[in-house]
């Protein structure tokens, strides 16, 4: 459904940009809803609504179109032979955490960190989490990067 709604909002873009500048209480209860899985504060909140009203709507619908169409499965592989994290949002209603739980399974050295009380900005809801995750992915890929200079 999601394909054809995108296409009915492309062609009413200037009815839907007029509806989403209009939104005001409307747009941040979505988006503390569906980017946030926390009571973040408002000032994070409008920025994020920000964001998204600053996007046009179908920007919004090719970027939706290219990803849902940019499986690239087959080469998960390549993925477990380098450090690698998947890093994950327990509330994020956009991308469920069974999808990044799948990612995980499909390269298993990865690492895998769920970020409790998060949604879809968790970068922005818990940075710190975020960045220590990070962090250990960096010091990973030091760690190889000093093994492999040391054995040549």
């Amino acid at each position: 459904a999601a394909p054809s709604m995108f296409e009915l909002l492309t062609r009413q873009r200037a009815l839907v940009e007029r509806g989403r500048r209009a939104g005001g209480d409307l747009g941040l209860v979505l988006t503390r809803r569906y980017a946030f899985g926390s009571d973040a504060p408002e000032s994070a909140v409008r920025f994020v609504q920000e964001l998204i009203q600053s996007t046009p709507i179908d920007v919004i619908a090719r970027f939706f179109t290219v990803l849902r169409e940019h499986d690239k499965a087959d080469v998960l592989p390549v993925f477990d032979k380098v450090p690698s994290l998947v890093l994950a949002a327990d509330k994020d209603l956009l991308l469920p955490l069974k999808f990044s739980r799948a990612l995980a399974d499909a390269i298993p050295s990865a690492e895998f960190v769920t970020v409790p009380n998060a949604g879809h900005v968790v970068i922005l809801e818990h940075p710190h989490e975020v960045n220590a995750a990070l962090r250990r992915l960096v010091d990973r890929v030091e760690t190889r990067l000093g093994k492999s200079s040391n054995a040549s």
